[in-house]
């Protein structure tokens, strides 16, 4: 049974400090043209892939929130139909919420913009510009350049010659890239967050060598005239003991500074036991590589950078508990459960001992909606789909994330949102046959379950998806020309696709920028969280 709460109502809940999830289920260009500063953002589309994950505890309260236009209604009998039973819609959605008085932000990441914002301005994080770089370099001053996003950022774009060292990382890796203490030590980011992280852990931890935090990034890097590299390889050699002796000193130091908690695994068990009307997220922040590899049973897979610095891509349940596991020689449960602290995440434990008392668990993550499985769908293979396309009577139709459609797609496909099919669906007088599809075909399958009441068509799925077709060996196609509707699953405003020119490119990087510098300034005057001062 759903209920609604008026914006004064939801207010109240934002601040009591109880367990609360405060999901938007707009798709993400909606979202990021503006929303609530607390809300993350689980779009309809995705909705039954990703919330077991995000909000584990069925009887979490959940308030939901959109344009006002049912949305939140149609996500609410979804999430009724898995189980969820704390259910709470905003309404008049999100207008009704700045009618009452109360601000909306736009854009993405804005707690995590904020927070690193935040540890810059409170610890006076030493920065050095994209400009006063490049000069140290071509003057070959002893300068180690350290990336700490995800690798596959890294991967992706990075600066030239700079090292991937996840912001977690950053403690048990620096001291055997920078073994001399005179070498200079620029951390990176896209932005400022993840860079900020790493440069003031490594000074929390008191390392000697000199260390700066790069000043807007990759982007700022690119309006300095700066180019990127990418397909850099990523090395990951054994830890050397000195670097090994100076994570475990700095693991002490920052247990001492932050009155970190250490539980067992008994006390972990009896934590979780003492009250089930709590969530519990239990985090392993190592690689994901060491993950699959073996882990706690019930844990979930969050390097302890993306934890703090993308925390809104993993965790909806705010005043929850965290329990962080890691290996005890590298301080990444430290550095990551100081920085959730600081982030307002009060109940967080660190796990000891925790690989010596129970079979460890190999392999990725589980499947957190099984029942896809059991949807009445019609598939149809690769192979199928080839020689049937040759008829020219069928289409595709693409609902994975726009992104990856650009980057690769079946040729002729044409790309669709979930969340905008409808009962007002129609396609040419010629086509009598339907195949969805997505990356892995999941998606897929849950868009045809939708449709299927809204057409007498025959809809089947390509079993396993685009994943299988490249498997294949079939043809691809880039970019997006056709769609169905518009493209509503990205950030409008800094979308960044291979046609656009260099001036275009530049121009959004400065509006980014610009967008990022007064985002802190608007955080403190919400005052819908406030940061926790370190000691």
């Amino acid at each position: 049974m759903v209920s609604y709460v008026d914006a004064t109502s939801l207010q109240g809940m934002l601040g009591d400090k109880k367990e609360m999830a405060l999901l938007d289920v707009r798709e993400a260009a909606a979202f990021a043209v503006g929303h609530l500063w607390l809300a993350t953002n689980l779009p309809l589309s995705r909705l039954e892939l990703r919330i077991r994950r995000f909000i584990p505890r069925a009887q979490t309260r959940i308030v939901l929130c959109d344009d006002d236009d049912g949305v939140a209604e149609r996500a609410s009998a979804t999430l009724a139909k898995m189980g969820y039973d704390n259910l709470h819609i905003l309404r008049g959605g999100i207008q009704a919420w700045s009618r009452a008085g109360y601000s909306l932000i736009d854009g993405n990441y804005v707690i995590a913009h904020s927070f690193g914002s935040f540890i810059e301005e409170h610890y006076q994080t030493p920065v050095i510009t994209a400009d006063e770089l490049i000069a140290k370099l071509n003057a070959c001053e002893d300068t180690v350049v350290i990336d700490t996003r995800a690798e596959s950022e890294h991967a992706a774009n990075s600066l030239p010659n700079s090292i991937s060292v996840p912001a977690a990382e950053v403690v048990h890796r620096i001291p055997d890239l920078a073994p001399d203490p005179t070498t200079q030590v620029v951390v990176h980011c896209a932005g400022i967050t993840r860079a900020a992280l790493g440069a003031q852990g490594l000074l929390n931890c008191a390392i000697a060598n000199p260390v700066f935090s790069l000043r807007d990034g990759t982007r700022g890097w690119v309006l300095a005239g700066g180019e990127l590299a990418n397909n850099q390889t990523i090395a990951r050699a054994d830890i050397s003991p000195t670097a090994k002796e100076f994570a475990a000193n700095a693991a002490k130091q920052l247990a001492r500074r932050f009155n970190l908690t250490y539980f067992t695994p008994e006390q972990l068990i009896q934590w979780r036991r003492e009250n089930p009307h709590r969530t519990c997220y239990l985090i392993d922040v190592r690689s994901g590589q060491e993950y699959l590899d073996g882990h706690y049973p019930d844990a979930i897979s969050i390097p302890g950078g993306e934890l703090a610095g993308m925390t809104i891509d993993h965790l909806a349940t705010r005043h929850a508990r965290l329990g962080l596991l890691a290996d005890a020689d590298c301080a990444r449960a430290e550095i990551t459960a100081s920085w959730m602290q600081q982030l307002g995440w009060s109940d967080v434990v660190i796990v000891r001992d925790w690989k010596n008392t129970q079979p460890l668990v190999a392999g990725p993550e589980p499947d957190y909606y099984p029942e896809i499985e059991q949807l009445n769908v019609v598939t149809i293979s690769p192979s199928e789909l080839a020689s049937q396309l040759l008829l020219g009577n069928m289409i595709v139709i693409d609902f994975s994330p726009s992104e990856y459609y650009r980057r690769a797609h079946i040729p002729d496909s044409v790309w669709a949102s979930r969340s905008q099919l409808s009962k007002d669906f129609t396609l040419p007088d010629h086509i009598e046959h339907i195949v969805f599809t997505s990356v892995s075909g999941r998606l897929a399958r849950l868009a045809a379950d939708d449709l299927r009441q809204h057409t007498n068509l025959p809809i089947k799925v390509l079993n396993g998806g685009n994943e299988a077709w490249r498997t294949a060996g079939l043809e691809i196609e880039t970019g997006l020309k056709q769609h169905l509707g518009y493209i509503d699953d990205v950030d409008q405003n800094f979308i960044e696709t291979p046609e656009m020119d260099e001036e275009l490119m530049h121009e959004r990087y400065r509006r980014n920028i610009a967008w990022r510098n007064g985002l802190y300034r608007q955080f403190k005057q919400d005052q819908s969280l406030r940061f926790v001062m370190p000691p």
